[in-house]
């Protein structure tokens, strides 16, 4: 997994609200209804307009169709409003992932799913308080706002599959892996 950490949303835009590692609790999956790479997304987010909206908008991690991983906002120590559940989204990290597709039915490309479940396990291993993975409709659903269909179309066996093969246990719901328990040999070796 390539990580390329671009400064440009937090020095032009917004920093991001600080929060301890221990608030963090989930990891929210997006996509972006369109765009033709990260850069440009990027790029976009940067216009005039866009950067009106501060810290509104915003999210930690892009995904681009190559499998690159733009690192947009600190995930360890800083939080932005991604999911439209206000500040409930400091217990978050957000990931978009690029889609040509406006209303998010074509599905992310193979590198994507790789880099994506990469990242996953990255977050995983290093803060250990994240015991949530859903994706945007199922978080803005969870507190009663409307359903988006975001990420759209995604096979989340992909990510329950993974976690399974790192020996996690977890429930799983519509979009939604909950109450994840990482397994008793990475348990083991930490202590």
């Amino acid at each position: 997994m390539n990580i390329i950490i671009d400064n440009s949303i937090r020095t032009q835009r917004h920093p991001g609200f600080f929060r301890g590692m221990s608030d963090t609790k989930e990891i929210t999956v997006h996509a972006t209804g369109g765009g033709s790479s990260a850069g440009a997304l990027i790029a976009w987010l940067l216009t005039p307009g866009q950067r009106k909206k501060k810290a509104d908008g915003l999210f930690h991690y892009c995904i681009d169709y190559n499998g690159d991983v733009y690192e947009l906002i600190d995930p360890v120590e800083k939080w932005v409003y991604h999911s439209s559940t206000g500040k409930r989204d400091r217990a978050t990290i957000g990931i978009e992932i690029m889609k040509k597709d406006v209303r998010n039915e074509s599905e992310p490309t193979i590198q994507q799913y790789r880099s994506l479940l990469q990242l996953i396990n990255t977050l995983l291993e290093n803060i250990d308080t994240i015991n949530i993975i859903c994706g945007h409709g199922r978080r803005k659903k969870r507190y009663g706002l409307n359903y988006k269909n975001c990420p759209g179309k995604f096979d989340w066996n992909i990510i329950t599959d993974e976690l399974i093969s790192e020996g996690h246990k977890f429930k799983y719901e519509s979009e939604y892996i909950f109450e994840i328990e990482r397994s008793d040999e990475k348990n083991n070796t930490d202590s």
